[in-house]
Parts: structure tokens; C-alpha cells; sequence
């Protein structure tokens, strides 16, 4: 019987990938800061476990869980789905917030994979990231986001080379809208310089959530047949992935000035000026 790790399994794309994999006959380890969060996937059949991608305790615990349940088996997939949203403005930010946005996003990643590297290796696994387009594309008052989701890239790049020689494979899919709770919570300060477009921050913070996002348990199936069909190591995933793919082919003073006019930073000089005035 196959076997499945997935982090960050309490809802959305991974909770939908645990009880996809468990209709299809995996064995399912899966993922959480909350066991209660799971409750769902436990009724399911699947093994849940408490974890917390940014405490190593934690990480080693929950594969102590899994080597004890396969008693010696390989792992065939880890699913690196925990991730955390990072919205704010760089005049705001609090540095220690953007720390853990990364411990969750990029060193919470590097935890699981380096503590599931030699059961993968076993089985001669695949380890799929769940990257995203904000990874590629450069949105105002998600830089702290976006940069974590390219420094994943960037590792998944490296890693593919590291563990091909020994048969495991290394897959990203770079996602566009889904339909989620990865919204950021977090509105902007009181005294914030960009609380006059708090409309153009508001469309940005709320984005994947807006217009048509891909429903997750159509995700989780799509996602499952794009792996048994040899994938490349990165593809595009989600509602209006191509909006994304198609800014790489524009020159960046039109993409940047397409991108600030979406979200009100055009606006920003005629509103104060009308501030002024009144």
C-alpha cells in the first residue's frame, strides 16, 4: 500500500489531499498544529498527528509517528502544503512576523524534507511543494510572502538535483487562486502612508479568494493525475495561472505599472493632492 505525508492538512489543498489519497487506497499521515483541526480526516481513516512545521521537536515527533506505523517501509510522498499568508506594506512590516511567515514557508519546509529524506529515498519517493505564482510575480504589500514562495522555488531547484541520483523526485507546482483560508487577516495600521488606498491593500490581501478560485478537492484530483503522469518539475496549478505565467513575457516597466494600477498605487499621488485641497 502506497504511503502519503502531507503538512498543513487542517484545510483547503491539504486536507482535501489527504482524503483524496485515503479514497485511493494510501496509507495517509497527515499534518497539523491542531489535532482537533483534523477531526474530519481521523473519522476518514487517516493517521493525524500534531505538527508544528517550525519546532524540530515537533518535526521529529511526527515522523517517529510515521516509522512507526510503516515499521520499516519507504514513504512515497511528502506533500509540503503548510504555509502561512504574509500581507503588509514594507513601511509596516514587523521583522519578527516576516520571521516566521519564512520559518513556516521556507525553513518549516526544509525541516519536513530533511527529516523524511532517507524513508523517501527507500521507496523512491516524490516530494511535492506547493509554490505559488506570488513566487514569480512581484505584488506590492506581499513581499514578505512572495519572497518566501521563491526562496521554496529556488530550494526545490536545488534539491531536484540533489536527490535525483537516488531516484526521488522533486515537484513544485507554482499556484495560482484556490479557493482556501490562506487570506491574510492582518488590515493595515491606523497611521499607515497606504491607508489611502486601504481599498487597493484590501483587493491585494484578499486576492486568491476573489473571482473564481479553484475549488481544493478539484485541486487535490488534478494534482494526483498531473503526478502519475511524469510532470515536469515545476507547472501551474489554480484559477487564472495564466494571468501569472503571461507577465513573464511583458517588459517589466508594463508589468509593474499594469500591477500597481490593479491595486491603487497609481492613484496614491491625485489622492493626497485632493487631500490637500479639501
Amino acid at each position: 500500500m502506497p504511503s502519503a505525508v502531507i503538512t498543513g492538512a487542517s484545510s483547503g489543498i491539504g486536507k482535501s489531499l489527504a482524503k483524496e489519497l485515503q479514497l485511493r487506497g494510501y496509507t495517509v499521515f497527515a499534518g497539523a498544529r491542531r489535532l482537533e483541526s483534523m477531526s474530519e480526516l481521523t473519522e476518514a481513516g487517516v493517521y493525524t498527528h500534531i505538527l508544528d512545521v517550525t519546532d524540530q521537536k515537533s518535526v521529529e515527533a511526527f515522523k517517529a509517528h510515521v516509522e512507526e506505523v510503516l515499521k520499516g517501509s519507504g514513504l512515497d510522498y511528502l506533500f509540503n502544503n503548510a504555509g502561512q499568508p504574509c500581507s503588509s506594506p514594507i513601511a509596516d512590516l514587523d521583522v519578527n512576523w516576516a520571521v516566521t511567515c519564512y520559518d513556516v514557508n521556507v525553513f518549516g519546509v526544509m525541516r519536513v524534507t530533511q527529516a523524511f529524506i532517507p524513508m523517501l529515498i527507500d521507496a523512491k519517493g516524490t516530494i511535492v511543494n506547493t509554490g505559488s505564482m506570488a513566487g514569480e510575480v512581484p505584488y506590492p504589500f506581499a513581499s514578505v510572502y512572495g519572497s518566501s514562495k521563491a526562496a521554496l522555488h529556488h530550494f526545490a531547484r536545488s534539491l531536484k538535483m540533489e536527490l535525483e541520483p537516488f531516484g526521488v523526485r522533486v515537484i513544485t507546482t507554482k499556484t495560482a487562486a484556490v479557493k482556501t483560508n490562506i487570506s491574510d487577516p492582518r488590515g493595515l495600521q491606523d497611521d499607515s502612508i497606504y491607508k489611502i488606498i486601504q481599498d487597493g491593500y484590501e483587493l491585494r490581501r484578499t486576492l486568491a479568494q476573489r473571482g473564481n478560485p479553484q475549488d481544493p478537492d478539484d485541486y487535490a484530483k488534478q494534482l494526483l493525475g498531473i503526478l502519475n503522469n511524469n510532470p515536469k518539475p515545476f507547472f501551474y496549478m489554480g484559477s487564472g495561472w495564466w494571468r501569472g505565467f503571461m507577465f513573464k513575457f511583458f517588459p517589466d516597466w508594463l508589468r509593474d505599472y499594469m500591477i500597481m494600477k490593479t491595486f491603487k498605487l497609481t492613484e496614491i499621488p491625485n489622492r493626497l493632492a485632493k487631500l490637500k485641497t479639501n
